[in-house]
Parts: C-alpha cells; structure tokens; sequence
C-alpha cells in the first residue's frame, strides 16, 4: 500500500482497534471478576440478614425488609426459600431455580436468578437480577466509538495527505520546464513549511534559469555584430598598407567586444545572484558625490556641467558598489545625451521616510512610448538614441536592476526638455 492517505488512515484506525480491544480485555477480565467477588460478598451478608428477620420477625417483616431493598435497587428481586425450595414468605415452591450456586435460569422477566446460601445452610436466597453487561451489548458502542474515530482519522489524513497530493503536479510541471508553476499552500505548519520552500527554491532557480537563457540569448544576438566587424577589420589587416592604423582598428573592436562582454556579466551576475549582495550601511549622498567626482571630467569634455543639490547625513541598509554603478550608468547616460553648453541637475532629497535621487538632461527626451522600456536589456530608442550613440542598452538596465535589489523604485519621464530618472529607495534613516 503505497498511498500516504491510506497508511495513515488504516494505522489511525488500527491503533484505535487496539486500544479498545485492549479496554474491553481488561473490564471482562479484571473489572467483571473483581465486581463480581465483591457483590457475592454483599449478597452472602444480605442473605444471612434476612434469614435473621424471617427468625425474629416472621415473614411480613421479611417481605418489608426485601421491599426496602428493592427499593434501593430497582428491578432486582429477592426470595428466601427453605432447602426444598419453598418460598418461606409465600409459600410457593421455587425449587425449579435452585441447583449449584451461580446464574441457574431465568424468570418470565428474562432476569438471571443468583444462589446464595445462608451461613448455617438452612435457607438460600434467589436474586432475580438483570443480564450483567456483556460483550455483545457493548457493540453498538464500539460501533459508535469507531465510527468516530475513523472520521477523525479520516480528517487527518485527508489533512496531512491532500496538501502533499497537491503538491504533487506542482513539482512534476516544474520539473518539466514550468518555471512559473506554484504551490497554493497556506497552512502554517510543516506542510506549509514545506510549500514556501518549495516556491522559494522555484523562485530562485526560475531566476537563474531565465538569466541564463537571457544570456544566451542576449550574447548569440549581440555578439554577431562585434565578431563580424573584428573578422572584417582582421581581414583588412591583412591587405593594409598601414600596419599601425590596423592594428588600431583592431584594438579598438577587441575593446568593444571585451566592452560588451563585461556589460553581459555584470548584468546576468546582479539578475542570477542578487541574494549574495553584501549588505553594509551606506551614506547615500556621499554615494553621489562619488560618481559626481569621478563623471565631472567626462561632462567637461562634452560640454555640459554637472548642478548637485542634496541633502547629508542620510544612510541606509545597501551595497554601495551596486548603488555607485546604478547612479553612475545613469548619470553617463544624462551627460551623454546632454546638449552642447547646458546642465545635468542631480537632485537628492527626502521623500517620505525614503530619500530620491532624480537626474536630468536637457537632450531631445524620448518617444513616450518608449518610456515604460528603459531600464530594459539591450532595448535602444531608435532615431536619436540609437545604437551608435546609445551603447549597447545595458548601462540603464544594470541600473535598475541594482536599484530593485534595494527594493527602490525606478521612474523615467520626459522633463520637456530632456529626460528625467528618479530612484526612490526606501527605508532611509538620517544619520545619529
């Protein structure tokens, strides 16, 4: 029997049978016996008190003295009778239920007859009494105890063993590539223990596996375009009257691939391993003054000026080469598409209990349409974002993605002009 629900319901059961067996061996074979002794002692001192009452009295106190126990015990009666069986009170032969001391017969009544002989064997007195309790009247108790408890057991069961049924398909579907496919469990003992595990471990291999494949993906599409420039530019080398200038050439794609070789891994390891991020606590302006410091001299170079306004003191929960990267990628990003001779305005304040930091450029914005896909990998806005002026469309992906590992949220809006990033992180505390 290979069934869960059935093992645990069968040996519910079992143990129950058991254990009822057992109460029932110890009432008939412990219990009975011991009652029994202890009521034949009584009868034999009642017999004896009423063969005293017949002496003294006479047989109308005899008939007083059984009524009043009668009394006492509903649907048990008495008889004295001689040795030949003649009831002394009445006078009527009983002769018929006398023998062996013991249950002898039974009356119109259907009640047991006892014998109990007097002390000095003149007299016996007959005690019709009711059936004792036997095994067969016990039985629609029994019925009815495990009725009970094979619904309890069934209950059981069906609550132990459903959930893991249902858990069943789940783990086939997902180990058949289902990715996506979850446990519903809601329970909040081991079983539901068991389900959150399960969708924790799915979520993390859902992770992994996607960002693999988006990796293979992402490297069989970009790379084409790279390799098959360096096989040109090699080829060419070969014919070049000027070995310096192809040589250039050459250096110049190995650094483009090695470029976007880099990008790739860096944004696959923040997608396919964001649990192994070190947590530190981190001064989040001091974070921006850093990557305004080291972008100053490339915003120069373009023409453009970096403005700064923000707030001091205000540390987090983080990690701050991740948090460098995302502010970094998208403050190259502003200054990139920056005009000629204006600014890049980088603003940190508090919102909420968070803090904001929000990036300007004064350059021609983009489509809004294309707004809700940037921060996607690879994406590139056509016309006057694309690919030979906007990279490779890692830069605000791998931004986003470390802003999300710090459960930020990520907002791009036309500022007219220009363009507009805000990351909001939360959980921000000014410093003591």
């Amino acid at each position: 029997m290979r069934s869960l629900y059935f093992r645990i319901l069968i040996a519910s059961v079992a143990a129950v049978g058991v254990s009822v067996a057992v109460l029932v061996g110890i009432y008939f074979g412990v219990s009975v016996p011991a009652i029994s002794q202890k009521v034949h002692a009584v009868e034999d001192v009642l017999a004896n008190d009423a063969a005293g009452v017949f002496a003294r009295d006479g047989g109308s106190a005899l008939k007083a003295y059984f009524e009043e126990i009668e009394a006492a015990q509903p649907g048990m009666i008495r008889y004295l009778v001689d040795a030949n069986g003649r009831d002394v009170v009445t006078g009527e032969d009983r002769s018929a239920l006398l023998g062996t001391d013991g249950r002898l017969a039974r009356d119109s009544a259907g009640r047991d007859i006892l014998v109990h002989r007097t002390s000095d064997g003149r007299y016996r007195m007959l005690i019709a009494a009711p059936p004792p309790v036997g095994l067969r009247d016990l039985v629609p108790y029994i019925v009815l105890i495990f009725g009970a408890v094979a619904f309890v057991c069934w209950w059981l069961a069906v609550g132990i063993a459903s959930p893991i049924r249902e858990m069943v398909p789940v783990v086939n579907d997902f180990g058949q590539g289902k990715l996506d496919v979850r446990t519903r469990i809601t329970r909040h003992d081991e079983i539901g223990d068991l389900g959150r595990a399960f969708n924790a471990m799915a979520d993390r291999i859902e992770t992994l596996v996607t960002a693999e494949r988006r990796l293979l993906q992402d490297v069989s599409h970009e790379l084409r375009s790279p390799l098959a420039r360096l096989s040109m530019a090699i080829e060419l080398s070969r014919t070049a009257t000027d070995p310096e200038a192809a040589a250039n050439r050459l250096q110049r794609e190995a650094d483009r691939l090695s470029h976007l070789v880099g990008a790739l891994l860096e944004a696959t390891r923040q997608e396919g391993d964001a649990a192994s991020t070190r947590q530190s606590v981190v001064n989040v302006p001091s974070v921006l003054w850093s990557v305004v410091s080291d972008c100053e001299v490339e915003a120069q170079a373009r023409g453009c000026r970096l403005a700064v306004e923000t707030i001091s003191g205000w540390h987090m929960a983080g990690n701050f080469e991740l948090l460098r990267r995302a502010f970094e990628n998208v403050v190259r990003n502003a200054i990139r598409y920056a005009p000629n001779g204006t600014l890049v305005e980088l603003l940190c304040e508090t919102r909420g209990d968070g803090v904001a930091i929000a990036v300007r450029d004064f350059g021609p914005g983009v489509p809004e349409e294309a707004l809700s896909q940037l921060g996607s990998p690879f994406y590139r806005v056509d016309r006057s974002r694309d690919a030979s002026t906007g990279g490779i469309g890692l830069g605000l992906a791998i931004a986003r993605r470390a802003v999300e590992l710090h459960h930020g949220t990520w907002t791009v809006e036309n500022a007219h002009p220009g363009l507009r990033v805000t990351i909001a992180l939360p959980a921000v505390r000014a410093a003591a």
